[in-house]
């Protein structure tokens, strides 16, 4: 009775902290159509632009502004981009943060919008690369830094990063476990001859993908990897490329892409129609809309996606950091949410991805956010996001 009674004050403590949270309407989220931060008016105030906050939302409430904080993305049209802005918005006025905007092409235009961000009154930049020179611009000026999409592979760099101050860490997702699971999908699937095809190499995320996909084969002696077609220009030229392995190889029966955006799932899908090899089974990460058809017509045989919550928990991790609530250099896992057929997808698309669906309650996230819960520490938020998959996700909202 003694143990029954403390958990009972232990969960009113915890609930009267998150109630403190609430019944305000403060901070502001990102515009529909995102604007580079270059065209941000950098003397506009923190609170000029209210926005509803998503129905039945409990809203930060505190004495602290919203802390604003910048991400730096290669857009926010294809699926992938869209999720993120779209998990960053819904956390921002449940934590208490703002969001700016900014896009990229290259990695050097990285340097341009983070100095756009800074000149906004961002606090915290986010970015999809770290590196020196972004560390040194964000530590002049009192900026934290955090990556998202990757952990840093370089050991220099992360010795580097390491001894600044404004040094937030990094949000992950298992791209090797991704790739593997890809052909271990299709192996299941009765696969025996596949062709592998993404990005160049020097992506690190989509190089672990290919090292999982390599891996993975290695483990069965009858399946064998026909050839590998890898492009920076993958849009261009990737329907070619599954011109060329349908051409060359008769006995091809599967294909896995490193990656479905950017229009790479309606390449290979209408490439493999084109040729007649709509028998040939396909495997990919990133999901993308058109996703449900495809899986419904047995066109896809696998999907990894779901990864874009990691920048909101980023975002959650740096903004105690600014808050003063430092826990040394942080890195946040999890793997994707894998699809293996319609039925998944659609309790992916009720519980975790589609307009107005959230998989994490305010209550919950607040329960994580220093701002809202000062007890909380790294390992709670860790904890929350580590253990995302689609099984436990739709459990606790069933």
């Amino acid at each position: 009775m003694l143990k029954k009674g403390v958990a009972l004050l232990l969960a009113l403590t915890m609930a009267l902290g998150l109630a403190a949270c609430g019944n305000s309407k403060s901070g502001t989220n990102a515009p529909a159509d995102p604007q580079p931060a270059q065209e941000a008016n950098a003397g506009e105030d923190a609170l000029a632009a209210e926005q509803p906050a998503p129905d039945g939302a409990v809203i930060y409430q505190g004495d602290q502004e919203p802390v604003k904080v910048g991400f730096i993305g290669w857009g926010y049209t294809d699926g992938l981009g869209m999720g993120y802005q779209r998990a960053l918005d819904y956390a921002a006025p449940i934590c208490g943060f703002e969001v700016e905007y900014a896009t990229y092409s290259t990695y050097d235009e990285i340097i341009t919008s983070a100095e756009n961000l800074i000149q906004a009154g961002c606090k915290v930049v986010m970015t999809t690369k770290a590196s020196t020179s972004l560390m040194d611009l964000c530590e002049q000026n009192e900026v934290y830094m955090a990556q998202w999409g990757s952990p840093i592979d370089d050991p220099e760099l992360a010795e580097y990063l390491a001894k600044s101050p404004y040094w937030v860490g990094c949000s992950t997702v298992d791209d090797y476990d991704a790739g593997y699971q890809c052909v271990e999908n299709l192996y299941e699937n009765g696969c025996r001859n596949i062709a592998l095809i993404g990005t160049g190499a020097g992506n690190y995320c989509h190089d672990l993908r290919f090292t999982g996909m390599y891996d993975a084969a290695k483990t069965h002696d009858d399946l064998k990897i026909l050839g590998e077609f890898r492009s920076a220009s993958l849009q261009s030229e990737g329907a070619a490329a599954v011109q060329n392995f349908c051409a060359l190889y008769p006995e091809l029966d599967g294909i896995v892409a490193s990656g479905a955006s950017n229009g790479i799932l309606e390449l290979v899908i209408q490439t493999l129609d084109t040729e007649g090899r709509s028998d040939v089974k396909f495997a990919t990460l990133d999901i993308q809309p058109g996703t449900d058809e495809y899986l419904e017509e047995g066109s896809l045989s696998f999907i990894g996606g779901g990864q874009y919550l990691e920048v909101m928990f980023l975002a959650i991790d740096a903004v105690k950091i600014v808050d003063g609530a430092y826990e040394g250099n942080t890195q946040l896992d999890t793997k994707f949410i894998y699809i293996t057929g319609a039925d998944d997808y659609d309790l992916y698309v009720q519980y975790i991805d589609n307009e107005g669906v959230y998989p994490y309650s305010p209550e919950e996230l607040q329960s994580v956010t220093y701002r809202c819960n000062p007890e909380m520490k790294f390992e709670d938020l860790y904890g929350m996001w580590n253990s995302y998959t689609l099984d436990s996700i739709v459990a606790k909202n069933q």
